[in-house]
């Protein structure tokens, strides 16, 4: 049916390729939704083409936040548990580094909407008990989130290229010296891993 809308419209191929990657997005993030491996691999795909041209449609952090965990979820964590276990490959590592670059356009772009936002209301707050300050905590949450979990997404992001690139331990770098602010007590970040 959408196909068929999108021909009687005249939509232009690259509408078409937002609405697309739009809606796989909500598809991969709806816990209801059972999806075969097949079935999930393409709206991946979908999804990681689509990105880019669906971003500026995109608005609302929260949103570009679950739709990046839900990317992440379905698209990068077997690619990423296949080549820890396995071994890296190529064909593997050239599947990943698409997938992983749309989680991160996504996380970058919900890191920037929502500290946009949190600094606009910021301004328009007039003492500690204005009701904006919690909408303002709320919206620096998630910019701090979204932030960190982007660096914390680099570490796919360099395991999906080659072992030899410099661009790898470059990108690990800049990681590394992001993410050692939150290396002490005071932070409240705690590790990922059990």
């Amino acid at each position: 049916l959408l196909e068929r809308a999108f021909d009687i419209n005249n939509v232009p191929q690259e509408h078409r390729e937002a609405i697309r990657a739009l809606a796989a997005l909500r598809r991969l993030g709806d816990p209801a939704t059972r999806l075969s491996t097949a079935e999930r691999q393409v709206l991946v795909h979908k999804a990681a083409q689509g990105i880019t041209i669906a971003l500026p449609r995109l608005k609302d952090p929260q949103v570009m936040l679950n739709h990046a965990a839900a990317l992440t979820q379905h698209g990068v964590e077997l690619d990423v548990n296949t080549l820890e276990y396995w071994g890296e490959t190529e064909s593997t590592q050239r599947a990943l580094r698409p997938v992983v670059e749309a989680v991160i356009k996504l996380l970058d772009k919900a890191a920037t909407q929502s500290q946009t936002q949190a600094d606009a209301i910021a301004n328009t707050i007039t003492g500690p008990n204005d009701p904006r300050a919690s909408q303002w905590e709320s919206l620096a949450g998630v910019a701090t989130l979204a932030s960190y979990t982007r660096h914390m997404v680099d570490y796919y992001y360099a395991l999906s290229l080659d072992r030899d690139s410099p661009q790898r331990k470059e990108i690990a770098a800049k990681a590394i010296e992001f993410l050692q602010q939150y290396d002490d007590a005071e932070s409240t970040v705690q590790p990922a891993v059990r």
